[in-house]
C-alpha cells in the first residue's frame, strides 16, 4: 500500500485527543509544536498529561467520550 503524506497547518485549530494514557500523551506532545488548541477527553489522565493541564497547555474534559464530541 502506498502512503500519501499530508501536511496540515493546525495553528489555533481545535484538536481532540480521546484517552488519557501514555499513547494520548505522545499524541499531545506531537501536536504541541504546531500550536493547536488541544482538548483531551478522558475520565483519568496519566501524570504527563495532568502536568500539561496544570500548565494550561491542554484543556481536559473529565469524562468518557460521547457520540457527538467530534461534531463541529
Amino acid at each position: 500500500m502506498a502512503l500519501y503524506p499530508v501536511n496540515l497547518d493546525i495553528r489555533n485549530q481545535l484538536c481532540l485527543v480521546v484517552g488519557g494514557g501514555v499513547v494520548a500523551k505522545r499524541k499531545v506532545e506531537a501536536l504541541m509544536p504546531c500550536k493547536p488548541q488541544i482538548v483531551v477527553i478522558s475520565p483519568e489522565l496519566c501524570s504527563g498529561l495532568a502536568e500539561c493541564v496544570e500548565r494550561e497547555q491542554v484543556k481536559w474534559k473529565q469524562r468518557k467520550y460521547r457520540v457527538g464530541d467530534l461534531a463541529g
